[in-house]
């Protein structure tokens, strides 16, 4: 099970993959954010069970980050998000139906957002439901 630690039952906080996708999507809350791709910076941590793929060396011992790319992309080609906080929420509640077990950590960059401001973020942190 990816995310939880085989020897005491709990999830491992740990062990995680981290992975940074940048995309080219439209997202805001403004017409001209509606109309204009923005670029979007989305750093995912999820944990899994990184011994257990060490061991395997097999892609159904780990979590498949092109998977996780793909769940992500959808979310912003099915919908029009106003506020990277709810696409943030979005993108934890998806990996986590996908991989229960776990634990995501979420963050949501917005360069160049408004003026003045190099990047715009958000963090989002949740736990699955652990499967004894």
């Amino acid at each position: 099970m990816p995310g939880l630690n085989q020897s005491d039952n709990k999830l491992s906080m740990s062990d995680h993959l981290h992975l940074t996708f940048e995309y080219d999507e439209k997202l805001g809350f403004y017409q001209w954010e509606k109309q204009q791709k923005q670029k979007l910076i989305v750093s995912v941590r999820i944990g899994v069970d990184v011994k257990k793929a060490a061991l395997t060396d097999h892609l159904d011992s780990t979590i498949d980050y092109d998977v996780v790319d793909h769940l992500i992309l959808n979310l912003l080609k099915e919908r029009h998000f106003h506020l990277i906080e709810t696409f943030a929420e979005e993108i934890a509640n998806t990996l986590l139906k996908k991989w229960p077990q776990t634990w995501v950590e979420i963050t949501v960059d917005k360069p160049l957002a408004i003026a003045h401001a190099k990047k715009i973020s958000v963090y989002v942190k949740r736990e699955g439901t652990p499967n004894f």
